[in-house]
């Protein structure tokens, strides 16, 4: 009777302990059908929300500070429509990104200001560039429309609202017009 009572703990023991790792583990990565429920959830909901769009899913993944998933979603013929949904555990899409990354023009700030700054990275790097130096780059100011009267907002500064997405921007012409340059000589 006691060696059956102490197989029933050490049983019972092993579960909790199997359950507790489990839950661990699914706090810090997530679980495959968790993940399939926001696959699922994504597709669902840029075929719903989206019908004119060509939007497809890039990638989805667990985040662990959010304790949810977070779907990627892209246009194969947009460099510039880029974003993300944020969906829980149930397959439940709780955030879109789309207002914001897209149609506020975030993304395509975003872009002309990686080759502004790769441009600037080029010149900096070559052996041409009279100066040493350990911290080089370049930036364009830009600012959202609702900060743009704000009295520590340089004047010359681009408004993100203003940019078409996918338009072809001179980088030279905003870099002359609202490029900063920081280097240490």
């Amino acid at each position: 009777m006691k060696r059956k009572a102490l197989k029933i703990t050490a049983f019972i023991l092993a579960l909790a302990l199997i359950g507790g790792i489990g839950f661990f583990a699914n706090a810090l990565v997530g679980n495959p059908i968790s993940k399939f429920l926001a696959n699922r959830s994504a597709e669902k909901y840029i075929s719903e929300t989206y019908p004119e769009g060509d939007f497809l899913i890039r990638d989805v993944r667990y985040d662990f500070k959010v304790g949810g998933y977070y779907a990627k979603i892209y246009s194969p013929r947009s460099i510039d429509s880029d974003f993300e949904l944020r969906i829980d555990f149930f397959g439940k899409v709780h955030y879109d990104t789309y207002e914001y990354s897209v149609l506020t023009g975030e993304n395509t700030a975003q872009r002309i200001n990686k080759e502004y700054r790769e441009a600037v990275d080029r010149v900096l790097n070559s052996t041409l560039f009279p100066y040493n130096s350990d911290i080089g780059y370049g930036d364009i100011e830009f600012i959202p429309e609702e900060y743009k009267d704000n009295f520590d907002v340089p004047s010359y500064a681009i408004v993100t609202e203003a940019l078409v997405p996918d338009a072809i921007y001179d980088i030279n012409e905003m870099g002359r017009k609202a490029g900063h340059l920081t280097i240490y000589v």
